[in-house]
C-alpha cells in the first residue's frame, strides 16, 4: 500500500468536538503515519477544538481554521479544492479506526470508480425518512474517492447526505453499480453516529448551521 498512499490525501471536517476528534486523529495516525491530511476546522478561536487542531500543524497536516461552521458538505468541497491528489480518503471527525481497511479498499478504487465504502440507500431528496429509498450512496464517514470522478458530478452540498445530488445523478444515468464499490467499513471503523450534532446540542449550539441545500 505504501506506493499508493504517497498520492493520497485524507480529509476531515471538525467543529467544537475536541474529544471526539482527538480520538479520531490519534487512531488515524496510528495506522497511517505517512498519509497527508487536510483538516478544515470551523471552531471559534476560543474553543478547545481550535487549540487542539492548531497544535497539529506539521509537514503532513494541512490545516484551515475558518472560525465558523460552514457545514460538512461545503467543508469537504473546500478541502477537495485544496489538493491535487487523485486518491481522497474522506472521514468523519467522530470515527475511530480499529484496524486497517485501506489495502483492500484500494484494490477496488479503479480509475473509473467514484467511491468505495459502505453503501446505504436514501430517497431522491437525500433523506432516509423518504418512504421510497432507492438511491444508493457510499457512506462518507470513511470513504475512498477518485478526485477526477468527483468533479464529473454534482459537488458535495450542505445536507445530511452531502453527496446525494451526485448519487442521484449516477442513479439516473444507470451508473450506480459501475461507479460505487461496496466495502464493509464497519468491520474496521467505529462510527459514533451523530457525534458532532450531539455535542453541538449539548453545548446549546446549532446542530446543523443554516438551511440545507435543495
Amino acid at each position: 500500500m505504501m506506493l499508493n498512499i504517497i498520492l493520497m490525501t485524507g480529509i476531515v471536517i471538525t467543529y467544537c468536538t475536541e474529544e471526539l476528534f482527538k480520538a479520531m486523529y490519534e487512531s488515524f495516525r496510528f495506522f497511517y503515519p505517512g498519509i497527508k491530511l487536510i483538516i478544515v476546522d470551523g471552531s471559534p478561536s476560543y474553543d478547545p477544538c481550535y487549540k487542539y487542531v492548531s497544535s497539529l500543524k506539521n509537514n503532513l497536516n494541512t490545516i484551515y481554521q475558518l472560525e465558523k461552521n460552514i457545514g460538512h458538505g461545503p467543508g469537504l468541497h473546500y478541502a477537495i479544492q485544496k489538493t491535487d491528489d487523485e486518491q481522497l480518503l474522506i472521514m468523519d471527525s467522530d470515527i475511530e479506526i480499529l484496524s486497517d481497511p485501506l489495502p483492500e479498499m484500494l484494490k477496488l478504487l479503479k480509475n473509473n470508480i467514484y467511491a468505495v465504502g459502505e453503501i446505504d440507500k436514501v430517497g431522491a431528496n437525500g433523506l432516509r425518512s423518504n418512504p421510497v429509498r432507492n438511491i444508493p450512496f457510499v457512506q462518507p464517514y470513511f470513504m475512498l474517492m477518485n478526485r477526477s470522478q468527483y468533479y464529473k458530478y454534482h459537488r458535495f452540498i450542505h445536507h445530511g447526505t452531502p453527496s446525494y445530488k451526485a448519487m442521484v445523478q449516477l442513479w439516473k444515468e444507470g451508473l450506480s453499480d459501475e461507479k460505487l464499490q461496496s466495502f464493509p467499513v464497519s468491520r474496521y471503523v467505529h462510527h459514533c453516529w451523530g457525534g458532532t450534532r450531539a455535542i453541538n446540542k449539548k453545548n446549546k449550539l446549532a446542530e446543523i448551521p443554516g438551511q440545507w441545500e435543495k
